[in-house]
């Protein structure tokens, strides 16, 4: 009876909690709807809006009879949001580290859509939003409940199916979801297969569309191949890493052995155990991709590398395959789920952590570990090839810990003004990250201050200005917070977010009046550190100074001094203070005054 009584205590501890979190959604909510109301949208989506995923919650039921268990009769929540467009215009003053209300301007449910995870915008006006369907927050089951109805299990079994609501209807794993901009239809886009097999249960990971081609590529999870898909949602071919890819530089192949697909009926699926899900072996398992420069840049898990190929006019991959990057390992399991770029060449790399399977729902990836990196270009090989800073910077993500409580979305957004006004003249100017429980500090100074800006419990968006990577330990007080969902976030949820894409076009305007890079000085790499193969050995020395009538001649991965100087070698800017090269702090900030 003791136990019975602990586990109703636990339900009736989380819906006083939902009634009081809700009533202050609602107060929030109703706080926004004016926003909303302001300014003539062209449709559903508009540029600068952000497109979000995010798990759809699964609420504990109201009351079980003696001796069940809660989790046994939890099922994802069909009619909470699986995609929703929130604009991110106006944010009502410079960032502060305060919740702001910014309007969900539309909202895809997961009984039409399922749960899903990689998002991307075309180049329509407005933009089309394209959605995949995902097992990263998941792959629950039910089977036949005695007496009718469903339960909720965790080993396969006999009768045994995916839980409504994981996939859209007439979907499935290999589903890609379009919301068109304009109207607001929601359809089915296309049903990723492998010759004709269609995906099992693994489902897809990131997306990336190619305005040059009109091309959408999609990473398939289960067989570790890349799919590019035509605007009619057509299957043009496929791109194999695995094979492709390690060839090109001489490493062993790692084919796809085709095995028998998942069978949740079986006992050998598990639920909690992601390594019965059916995913791809490490070495062709890939998550992120973008499009940058007339190359596709995706994630492999296998040593978080980041690799990429080329693109032809038509969007065929071209057979030259390149490692570009294998970033640090994180304090636990993750990989790469989203890459973005900025204007200046910069490549962002979100992470997520590894799924749990959890069986009530509330810890669905591993909590505290995901972390946002950016590294930037210092140097090209004789034969083209790009050399990225060796260490990554990062970037403070949520209050918490270590500042790594990031969900695998990255995006980058217009600037703002003092005004909290979108600066359509700074298209670089933002960073936004998807999130767990971002405004919870342990520390009493900290909590009490995030608590004068709104709720502490926030699953959702993080924005930041895109020079304001972490320093010194240094909490994101320079940042916005959104709040996913309608009502907020259950302390013990992690991994309910997803992706996050922006689309952005870029316009002459003011650049944003509130702060600027506060920079620390340069700091030289250890002089017992040898330069890593390929990176050129940056000269010592102050460089000589030719001519004042001789312009300085960059190409883009270099940094110009003024007229009258040549360009920095790798690693270092140019410093107004010394009126001199010297060795590198992060990029864009290279003109130190």
């Amino acid at each position: 009876m003791a136990g019975e009584r602990a586990k109703l205590e636990t339900i009736l501890g989380r819906l006083r909690r939902t009634l009081r979190i809700g009533l202050a959604a609602a107060a929030l909510t109703a706080a926004t709807c004016g926003a909303a109301a302001q300014g003539a949208r062209p449709g559903v989506t508009a540029i600068g809006d952000a497109a979000v995923t995010g798990f759809s919650g699964a609420p504990a039921p109201d009351r079980i009879a003696p001796g069940e268990d809660a989790a046994a009769q939890t099922f994802i929540d069909r009619d909470g949001p699986s995609l929703r467009i929130v604009d991110l215009r106006r944010m009502g003053g410079p960032p502060e580290a305060q919740l702001v209300g910014a309007p969900k301007i539309f909202t895809v449910r997961a009984a039409r859509i399922g749960q899903v995870f990689g998002v991307a915008f075309d180049d329509s006006n407005p933009p089309n939003v394209y959605v995949a369907a995902s097992s990263a927050y998941g792959l629950p089951i039910v089977a036949p409940k005695s007496g009718g109805g469903l339960i909720h299990i965790r080993l396969g079994a006999a009768g045994a199916v995916f839980m409504p609501g994981l996939w859209g209807p007439n979907g499935g794993p290999g589903a890609i979801w379009r919301l068109d901009g304009a109207t607001g239809e929601v359809r089915l886009f296309a049903m990723v297969a492998t010759d004709g097999r269609a995906n099992s249960g693994a489902a897809l990971g990131g997306l990336a569309f190619d305005s040059a081609s009109k091309m959408l590529f999609v990473a398939d999870r289960e067989t570790g191949l890349i799919h590019r898909i035509s605007g009619a949602g057509a299957d043009l071919g496929t791109y194999d890493h695995g094979v492709t890819g390690r060839a090109a530089l001489g490493l062993a192949p790692a084919p796809w052995r085709a095995p028998p697909p998942l069978d949740v009926a079986k006992s050998a699926f598990d639920s909690a155990q992601p390594a019965t899900w059916g995913y791809a072996g490490p070495q062709r398992l890939i998550f992120g991709l973008a499009v940058h420069d007339r190359r596709l840049y995706y994630a492999v898990v296998d040593g978080l590398q980041v690799w990429s190929v080329g693109l032809g006019p038509d969007g065929a991959f071209g057979s030259d395959a390149r490692l570009e990057i294998a970033a640090p390992p994180s304090n636990g399991p993750t990989e790469i789920s989203k890459i973005a770029f900025d204007a200046e060449g910069r490549i962002y790399l979100a992470e997520r952590a590894a799924p749990t399977g959890a069986f009530d729902f509330e810890a669905l990836a591993q909590p505290a570990i995901g972390r946002v990196l950016r590294y930037a270009i210092v140097g090209q090989t004789a034969d083209g090839q790009r050399i990225w800073q060796q260490t990554p910077d990062a970037y403070a993500i949520g209050f918490p810990e270590i500042f790594r409580n990031g969900n695998g979305g990255v995006a980058i957004g217009y600037g703002y003004l003092e005004t909290g006004a979108a600066n359509r003249g700074s298209c670089d100017g933002f960073l936004w990250t998807t999130g767990e429980q971002l405004r919870v500090s342990a520390d009493a100074k900290i909590a009490a201050r995030l608590a004068r800006g709104g709720e502490s419990h926030i699953d959702g968006l993080q924005g930041n200005p895109l020079w304001r990577i972490l320093r010194d330990r240094e909490p994101p007080f320079v940042s916005y917070f959104i709040s996913y969902a309608d009502n907020f976030a259950d302390p013990s949820t992690r991994g309910h977010m997803g992706d996050i894409d922006i689309r952005r076009l870029c316009e002459p305007g003011p650049a944003p009046s509130f702060g600027r890079p506060d920079l620390p000085p340069p700091r030289p790499l250890p002089p017992d550190m040898p330069p890593p193969k390929h990176r050129p050995v940056p000269p010592q020395g102050k460089p000589p100074t030719p001519p004042s009538n001789t312009p300085p001649v960059c190409k883009p991965w270099q940094i110009c001094g003024p007229p009258g100087t040549p360009p920095c070698p790798p690693n270092q800017i140019w410093r107004r203070d010394t009126n001199s090269c010297a060795p590198t702090c992060p990029r864009p900030n290279v003109l130190i005054a």
